[in-house]
């Protein structure tokens, strides 16, 4: 009889995880999505501003390569500073609620990242970069160069 009790509570524990597991893979793949939707919309943003620039820049023989390799840079670096940032950011507050609930609850808390999480993070930011790096990079060789010049 207890072992078939055990066998309940370990098949219940194991559906469990898989219904977390489950909720926290629909959660990351709707965060990406939206920082994707985001990091386009910046890029749109920031692409709409500079499009004299870029028409300045044709217009005096600068190639699509060129152009494009300056974007994807510039926005390499703000990205990377970002993830940096982030990273800084959720650090502080992991460690402030393990303060918070050491002193105020009186319990141990204990944070486990592996170096699977760690990959993966370093992965899917990475790449969402270099994806929306490159998108807007080619976005910007495709300004129209006269029209942009004869508007300013």
């Amino acid at each position: 009889m207890v072992t078939h009790s055990v066998a309940d509570a370990q098949e219940e524990a194991l559906i469990s995880i898989r219904a977390q597991k489950a909720t926290k893979g629909i959660i990351a793949i709707v965060l990406l999505l939206l920082l994707g939707i985001n990091l386009y919309s910046s890029f749109s943003n920031a692409l709409e501003r500079r499009k004299y620039e870029i028409g300045v820049k044709r217009a005096i023989g600068a190639s699509g390569g060129s152009i494009m390799g300056q974007f994807l840079l510039e926005s390499m670096m703000v990205m990377l500073v970002n993830i940096a940032a982030s990273i800084i950011i959720v650090l502080d507050v992991l460690v402030g609620y393990k303060l918070y609930v050491r002193i105020v609850e009186n319990m141990t808390w204990t944070v486990n990242i592996s170096i699977h999480t760690i990959l993966m993070f370093l992965v899917c930011s990475l790449s969402l970069t270099t994806a929306f790096s490159l998108l807007f990079a080619y976005k910007s060789t495709k300004v129209e160069i006269v029209q942009y010049l004869k508007a300013e």
